[in-house]
């Protein structure tokens, strides 16, 4: 049986739809030909489906309801018996039977009360043969060492010099003290008089007699690396670093961290570079440098560089722009750092000029002086900065010379115009004259 509508003129060929269909074995389909069970419902998947009378389109035939709450937590199970204990291991064997006391020492140690004191020879703790009252092979580690009765405490290796390993006391006029060998070898020391090195108050060296630091009262008389002295006046003074550069020229550099209480002066910091000997080709005493590219450069002549290695101005920026020996400000204006250059036109610059406001204002923190100008926020785009926060005098200075020279050349045209004009004026007198003459 099958079940059709019609949406024209009754033609089964062309106007006629099947819509549903009932086989001779009972099935049902719609929107098929051929059902394969007892409702067979045809169409698009995920499209076409069963609607119920509140509107839900059913798309398949799972059906699914909404999720119930959560159920209760069940108790906890019973914990299981514990197991049972291991075997124990082997049986412990008896204790042996106790030796025979060994013979008696010859003992120099005697005691009084809880002290254990030995007055006669060396004692040697790692060695056979101990050289001094107490000789020790090897580390010592203590909390406390000192000698009394004015005596000096010495560790020191015997090699017969009169520089020893370390000293601690008034030998020598030092306080402590570490040599590596004869000669003022030092490695390390404390001392403020005479001695292997004069006049020192710490100096540790490299060995051979050649200096790398040497704290000390600078008396002149030992040339040293850096030394930090003290003098009246509440000054601290670092200085003396001598170096050699490349070219075997000897550079001198001075640091001066100055505070003169009584004369009323305040110098922070102060950096003295000298050179002693004819400079080389690179004649930078001052290199900051970050991450090994060099930030701020002063050469030997004063001149500074920003992002310049070779400043060849009193300030020399990275991008060209610097300042005169005659104080002026100069802007990089290369070619060479340009690019895109056109030509600006006299419209741009005369609707530039005409929106162009001048003021007069003073700083906030200057209320004293008065200045003219314009503000950053208000002059028109084209001579306007990124952040508007500031303004280069070389774009308006663009602007004005655009503006004098169209109005130059309309000077010009008017004048050519005005002269054209007079000499037609003078041909007209000349005819009246001659037509009154003719009268």
């Amino acid at each position: 049986m099958i079940f059709g509508t019609n949406i024209g003129d009754f033609n089964l060929d062309t106007d006629w739809f099947e819509r549903m269909r009932i086989t001779k074995d009972g099935n049902v389909g719609i929107n098929t030909t051929n059902p394969n069970a007892k409702l067979h419902i045809g169409g698009t998947a995920g499209v076409d489906g069963i609607m119920f009378p509140d509107g839900t389109l059913q798309l398949s035939a799972q059906l699914i309801g909404p999720q119930g709450p959560q159920g209760d937590t069940g108790p906890q199970g019973l914990q299981g018996e514990t197991g049972p204990q291991g075997e124990s291991g082997g049986l412990q064997g008896e204790t042996g039977p106790q030796g025979p006391q060994g013979v008696p020492g010859d003992s120099h140690w005697l005691l009084n009360g809880n002290n254990m004191y030995y007055n006669t020879g060396n004692v040697g703790i790692g060695t056979a043969s101990p050289a001094a009252k107490l000789d020790v092979s090897g580390t010592i580690n203590s909390t406390k060492a000192f000698a009394t009765g004015g005596d000096m405490l010495t560790l020191k290796t015997d090699n017969g010099t009169t520089c020893a390993q370390l000293y601690l006391g008034p030998s020598q006029s030092g306080r402590l003290k570490l040599f590596g060998g004869s000669g003022g070898n030092n490695s390390l020391a404390f001392f403020p008089g005479s001695g292997c090195c004069s006049a020192a108050e710490i100096q540790v060296d490299g060995g051979s007699g050649s200096s790398n630091l040497i704290i000390r009262a600078n008396d002149g008389s030992i040339p040293g690396v850096l030394s930090l002295g003290m003098f009246s006046g509440f000054k601290r003074i670092v200085q003396n670093i001598t170096t050699n550069d490349a070219s075997g020229d000897q550079v001198v550099s001075q640091i001066n961290l100055t505070v003169d209480k009584a004369a009323g002066n305040y110098t922070a910091l102060e950096i003295d570079v000298t050179e002693t000997s004819a400079p080389g080709s690179d004649n930078r005493l001052l290199d900051l440098k970050v991450g090994g590219s060099s930030k701020l450069v002063i050469d030997n002549t004063g001149n500074v560089g920003i992002g310049q290695t070779n400043p060849n101005h009193p300030l020399h920026m990275g991008s060209g722009a610097h300042v005169t020996t005659g104080g002026v400000w100069t802007n990089a204006s290369s070619r060479d750092y340009k690019e895109n250059i056109r030509e600006l036109t006299a419209i741009e610059a005369k609707e530039t000029l005409e929106e162009l406001r001048p003021t007069k204002f003073n700083y906030k923190v200057e209320k004293e002086d008065e200045y003219l100008g314009f503000i950053a926020e208000d002059v028109p785009a084209l001579v306007a900065t990124k952040d508007r926060k500031g303004l280069s005098a070389m774009d308006v200075t663009a602007v004005l010379t655009k503006v004098v020279q169209e109005q130059q050349k309309m000077l010009q045209e008017q004048k050519e115009a005005m002269a054209e004009m007079k000499n037609e004026i003078e041909m007209l007198k000349s005819n009246i004259n001659y037509g009154v003459k003719g009268l």
